[in-house]
């Protein structure tokens, strides 16, 4: 009877370890178009926080510039009426050889804020031919670094900055849009992609929406498991991928 038992006993564990393999769940494939995918949004997403980050750098720095060029106008803007005001009355009172109209020291104090002090304000006015020529001379310190420099230096400098920041943040914003429509673009082009096995790691991918010339066309790409990478395989998916790397 213990024989019966114990040969019962071995068919049991021999039958329970020939099931439980067969019994266990398979895991599934893996989808190589959804994971493929998402390393080019991958990409494409980082490039769009990088340029959001590049943007939001260049509008402090904007902010910047214009609040201290706003103070520099509104500075000069009652020297410029002086300056104009004096041009009047220099015709209206019909002066004649070279003179010089020049704004007093004790006056000039009262032309400053925190940023800029004006340190000389004058017109210099002379005849040629019965017409009046006029030379005015505005000359601005900075009140931090003490350094002098005329007016329209410092208007056309502030303008140059600015001017060159816009440029870059226009550049900026539109790659981002770019890149922003070509990753909407390929998602929307995934169910046509082709998907070729060449061993158990890497499949060639190809298709519409992988590659870019002036918009987005066929390409092809190959894809690594083991590495989780993806990598070019023409021209176009070259061009693609400097793209949404915002290059």
């Amino acid at each position: 009877m213990g024989r019966i038992y114990s040969g019962l006993i071995v068919v049991l564990i021999v039958c329970a370890l020939t099931v439980l393999p067969a019994c266990a769940p398979a895991e599934p494939p893996v989808d190589i178009n959804a994971v493929f995918y998402s390393t080019l949004d991958t990409t494409a997403k980082a490039t769009l926080e990088k340029i959001n980050a590049q943007v939001a750098s260049l509008d402090a720095q904007l902010t910047d510039i214009e609040t201290k060029f706003n103070k520099l106008e509104q500075l000069a803007e009652p020297a410029l009426e002086w300056i104009e005001e004096t041009k009047a009355r220099a015709k209206s009172e019909h002066w004649g050889g070279i003179r010089t109209a020049r704004v007093p020291e004790a006056d000039l104090e009262q032309l400053q804020n925190d940023q800029y002090h004006i340190v000389k304000l004058d017109l210099r006015v002379g005849m040629d031919a019965g017409d009046y020529l006029f030379e005015s001379t505005i000359m601005v310190e900075n009140v931090m670094t003490r350094e002098i420099k005329p007016y329209e230096e410092l208007r056309d400098d502030f303008q140059i900055q600015i001017d060159d920041l816009e440029r870059k943040r226009q550049v900026l914003m539109q790659t981002w849009d770019t890149v922003n429509y070509a990753g909407n673009d390929i998602e929307r082009q995934r169910p046509t992609w082709e998907v070729v096995e060449i061993n158990g790691t890497t499949y060639v991918i190809s298709g519409e929406g992988l590659g870019w010339h002036n918009g987005l066309i066929r390409g092809k790409w190959l894809y690594h498991t083991n590495s989780g990478t993806a990598e070019p395989s023409d021209v176009a998916a070259q061009a693609l991928q400097r793209l949404l790397r915002g290059q």
